[in-house]
């Protein structure tokens, strides 16, 4: 479970990914500039995701 703090942070971190997208140079293509937010997100949620098995694993799964 995530506390206040980890998702203020993530909601921060891609905050700041959308306000950088106006000072950009318009060399850039729109369809990268509009990736700016999700890039870091998608590296934060790899790095995080892993860290704990899952509490079932190894136990099979048993109808009943």
């Amino acid at each position: 479970m995530h506390t206040l703090w980890e998702t203020a942070g993530a909601g921060l971190l891609f905050g700041f990914g959308e306000a950088l997208k106006p000072y950009l140079p318009k060399v850039v293509p729109s369809q990268f500039i509009d990736m700016i937010p999700c890039v870091p997100t998608i590296f934060v949620l790899a790095s995080a995701g892993g860290r704990v098995p899952p509490a079932a694993i190894g136990i099979p799964y048993i109808k009943k």
